[in-house]
């Protein structure tokens, strides 16, 4: 009975998951090495993390029906969620363009390693400062939620960690012993 609950469980959040994935995403710049897909199995990287530990105010809205948010969560889940993009594309752009700046320094006949430097910790402060941001909003948004909708959303991320596990651990068997073959008896259509 444990297993079927699980399985219903995890069938119901696949939605759920997959548009929380998306929420992470959408609008923000991405580079490598920023954080958002890279590192993590299953293309989730710091963000990802955080939403599975500490969902957003984006994430939060999507499961407004489910949790049965109240008109002013809901007005101020937008506002923290607005905020914090905002403040996130912000630094992001400052970032790119320090980033530029750099690659700048080290052109022509005569680089300029300082200026390199400078203008490379610059973008890394602006990228910590976007992350701080979103992780901030991340930490606030779960207090506009009540104790109940609270202990409904534990109930959501348990499964969605459950099936994300599940999910890694198959790409893992791939990745160790190839793509899954039919078994005895089962052909695959050409």
């Amino acid at each position: 009975m444990k297993k079927f609950a699980t399985a219903l469980a995890l069938a119901l959040m696949l939605p759920v998951a997959v548009a929380a994935q998306e929420e992470q995403g959408h609008g923000q710049m991405q580079h490598p090495g920023m954080g958002h897909h890279a590192g993590m199995p299953g293309g989730m990287g710091m963000a990802g993390g955080m939403m599975m530990d500490h969902p957003g105010p984006g994430m939060l809205l999507r499961l407004r029906g489910t949790l049965a948010l109240e008109p002013s969560q809901v007005e101020r889940l937008e506002a923290m969620h607005a905020a914090a993009r905002t403040s996130m594309q912000t630094h992001m752009e400052a970032a790119r363009e320090a980033r530029h700046r750099a690659h700048a320094a080290m052109q022509g006949a005569t680089p300029d390693l300082a200026a390199h430097e400078k203008a490379l910790r610059e973008a890394a402060d602006h990228t910590v400062q976007a992350q701080q941001g979103m992780a901030r909003a991340h930490l606030e948004a779960a207090g506009v939620l009540t104790a109940d909708q609270r202990q409904k959303l534990d109930t959501i991320l348990a499964a969605m960690k459950e099936m994300h596990q599940s999910m890694g651990a198959m790409r893992q068997g791939e990745m160790e012993h190839g793509p899954m073959r039919p078994r005895d008896g089962m052909r695959r259509e050409q």
